[in-house]
């Protein structure tokens, strides 16, 4: 069975989204200035926001799966993003885009050096991404035993590298 911890984080979500609709309302459900809609009308808003239900569809899937080799794939898609950020970042490349589409930005001042961004859009949603994913990569090498703890702790590393070559004040900052 999955972990309680596990389980109340995916309800967490929900139930954080449901507490705003009832507390906030929407402003559509709103009956003029001045007056609070009825609960009935905050509660349909929250029915057509249907995203909301996603964590709850992938928890039955995820007690199914070996949470070892899932983690895994995730830290390799991550190490692999990461050496590809530290790719850019030396030689400016953009494999994964057609020409009109690339997004190659160089260091203003310094050349031969350039933003690392990987497959995103710009280098500060790359460095928050991979910021996310460091420290919790970190936590499980330090809390493993064996081999699979030199996985972990390079999946960390690289992606910490990532943070560093994406020259994201804020990411460094958050780091």
């Amino acid at each position: 069975p999955l972990p309680r911890w596990l389980v109340g984080a995916f309800l967490l979500l929900p139930a954080a989204a449901l507490l705003s609709a009832l507390a906030n309302g929407h402003e559509a459900a709103w009956s003029g200035p001045g007056q609070r809609p009825e609960l009935w009308q905050s509660l349909a808003h929250t029915v057509k926001l249907y995203r909301l239900a996603l964590p709850l569809a992938l928890l039955p899937a995820l007690a199914c799966v070996d949470r070892r080799r899932l983690l895994l794939t995730l830290a390799a898609f991550a190490s692999l993003m990461a050496l590809y950020g530290l790719v850019q970042f030396h030689w400016g490349v953009d494999w994964f885009r057609p020409a009109a589409r690339r997004v190659v930005t160089p260091f203003p001042g310094v050349p031969g050096v350039y933003f690392a961004h990987g497959n995103f859009s710009q280098h500060l949603t790359y460095a928050g991404v991979m910021l996310m994913l460091s420290p919790f990569f970190a936590a499980l090498a330090f809390m493993e035993r064996g081999r699979w703890r030199w996985a972990w702790g390079g999946a960390a590393l690289l992606t910490g590298a990532a943070v560093l070559v994406s020259l994201s004040r804020g990411g460094w900052l958050g780091a």
